[in-house]
């Protein structure tokens, strides 16, 4: 793998995590958005209720102010529970995309160890081939030495027998 490769999956891997970002963002916001309509919603329901019983506020606020307190704790109560509910969802998802994560670094390295292990390996066998060679060089030097030897003892007799045997050059 090379630098160009691993360029481009770190850069990647910063998307992933910008866009897992953006979308918990995303999930936030819309989260405060529907909270923010929920508490606008009630309390324009409150004002409605309050026009509705303003006049007979001063005989049952007593009753009054006791349902308010009531509808108070469930919805804090049910609030509560929405918010342990995304939470949970929240980790989990963190934990997952956290495994993930985890695997793919396993994975990554995995394979730079097997482009290692290739690399030293192929790098063992160009230095065996190169020690073969040496060794084959310097036969193949021997032999033409010996020949050129012979050729010259050859030489030499033939010239020693000069009339019988002649050596012609062109």
């Amino acid at each position: 793998m090379d630098d160009k490769d691993f360029e481009l999956l770190e850069n990647l891997f910063t998307r992933l995590s910008d866009d897992v970002g953006r979308k918990l963002e995303e999930q936030g916001e819309a989260f405060d958005r529907k909270l923010e309509k929920l508490s606008e919603s009630f309390g324009r329901k409150l004002e409605e209720q309050g026009e509705v019983f303003g006049r007979k506020l001063e005989e049952q606020s007593e009753v009054f102010s006791r349902k308010l307190e009531e509808q108070g704790e469930v919805f804090s109560r049910k609030l509560d529970e929405q918010g342990e509910a995304f939470s949970r969802k929240l980790d989990e998802q963190s934990d997952n995309f956290q495994r993930w994560l985890g695997v793919q670094g396993d994975d990554f390295q995995h394979k730079l160890n097997l482009v290692v292990e290739g690399q030293q390996l192929l790098v063992e066998r160009i230095d065996r081939l190169e020690v073969e060679l040496k060794e084959e060089i310097r036969k193949v030097d021997q032999r033409v030495t010996i020949l050129a030897s012979d050729l010259s003892a050859h030489r030499k007799d033939t010239e020693a027998h000069g009339t019988v045997y002649r050596v012609k050059e062109d």
